[in-house]
């Protein structure tokens, strides 16, 4: 597959967060970086019109799209994706900034030395300081500021290389919200690609008090239909039914000390209804171990 040039497309999804999306474009107007980098606004079906908050960012490299209807934070990410310019690509939430005004620098370089890998994490803070939705196991906290290997990211703060991406048909859009992540490393390693690289010398702030996430029933449902969703299309047959059946057990408890059975059923019948896009992403048991060990 031909490669972009090797610049920079930052990528940020909004959805009626005017003053967020603000913030974070004043923020991105003091990144330096010696490579050519570009700037990609997705609005995801806002109420309000987002084109001023774009064009008085006073950003040179800017290009702003406006969707009709809402794809969700991975069907947004994948149509500023498919528009890029260059073959890094780099995900920013609409509440997010990088702490390091050399970030894109620091980003470029590490890609560049780390060939065998296409997706990257970055280490995720909050308001507070703390760390933000740290995925990586309680083992690794102390070696936050490190480099190593894992089979997580955060899709609010990483970078991808854009061949690689397509290749393996971006983020799955079906999933909306949640997952989408753990689903998009699953695929990469069933495709014969490597883990995730984690680089904590690259900061990202979370403009959220601690870890951003409120319990709701949407994102029960969400959870609920997606897990079991993965589990099906990127596990083998006979373990994803084990851990299927290991899960919905899980949240059937969950549901019930929460009294939402209804929410439950909504998410399992949503799951049913579903079919995966790419059924030759699923893991070999081979690649299932190597996935494993990469939390160790």
């Amino acid at each position: 597959m031909e490669t972009k040039d090797a610049g920079i497309s930052l990528i940020l999804v909004t959805h009626n967060r005017e003053a967020e999306l603000a913030r974070t474009l004043e923020t991105l107007s003091c990144l330096t970086c010696p490579c050519p980098w570009e700037v990609i606004v997705i609005d995801n079906a806002s109420d309000g019109d987002m084109t001023q908050v774009c064009e008085a960012s006073g950003l040179e490299d800017l290009r702003f799209f406006r969707l009709e209807v809402n794809l969700g934070p991975p069907g947004g990410r994948n149509f500023g994706a498919a528009r890029a310019r260059y073959e890094y690509l780099v995900f920013l939430d609409d509440d997010a900034n990088f702490i390091e005004e050399n970030a894109l620098a620091r980003i470029r370089d590490r890609m560049n030395r780390e060939p065998d890998f296409a997706i990257f994490a970055f280490q995720m803070r909050n308001l507070e300081g703390g760390l933000y939705n740290w995925p990586h196991g309680k083992h690794r906290r102390n070696r936050k500021d490190d480099t190593f290997s894992t089979k997580y990211f955060v899709g609010g703060g990483c970078a991808i290389r854009a061949s690689w991406f397509a290749e393996i048909g971006g983020f799955s859009s079906e999933l909306f919200f949640w997952g989408e992540e753990t689903d998009l490393v699953l695929k990469s390693l069933a495709l014969g690609g490597e883990g995730v690289f984690y680089d904590g010398s690259v900061t990202v702030l979370h403009r959220v008090h601690g870890n951003g996430q409120v319990r709701t029933e949407s994102r029960f449902c969400y959870q609920v239909r997606n897990r079991m969703y993965i589990l099906k299309a990127r596990l083998p047959i006979g373990i994803g039914f084990c851990y299927r059946l290991c899960y919905g057990l899980k949240y059937l408890g969950g549901a019930m000390l929460l009294g939402w059975l209804g929410t439950y059923r909504w998410g399992l019948r949503d799951y049913f209804q579903m079919s995966p896009r790419q059924t030759g992403c699923r893991l070999t048991l081979s690649q299932l171990r190597k996935w494993q060990r990469l939390s160790r």
